[in-house]
């Protein structure tokens, strides 16, 4: 191996990892939504209890894997896992 190729190994890696990463925040950012949820304790009333996050694909698999971009996403942008209306019931 001459010393050009060894040099070209040395940008490679850090490069595919930097997209891999990028890779993994981009779909996360494609996937998630955050959604509103109603307990059943207070489905009656209407009250929104909880925010979780919506995977479009994946489901609980995608919930496992986007686990620490979602805890990370809740706390550098609470504003939009807040929401503060309320649901009228269906009666």
């Amino acid at each position: 191996m001459t010393k050009q190729e060894h040099q070209g190994f040395g940008i490679a890696v850090p490069l595919s990892l930097f997209l891999i990463m990028g890779l993994y925040v981009g779909s996360y950012l494609c996937l998630a939504e955050p959604t509103p949820t109603l307990s059943d304790a207070q489905a009656g009333e209407g009250l929104v209890s909880s925010v979780e996050a919506d995977y479009i694909y994946g489901g609980e698999w995608a919930r496992r894997v986007f686990a620490p971009l979602e805890w990370l996403d809740r706390r550098l942008f609470p504003n939009r896992w807040q929401f503060n209306v309320e649901i009228s019931p269906a009666w």
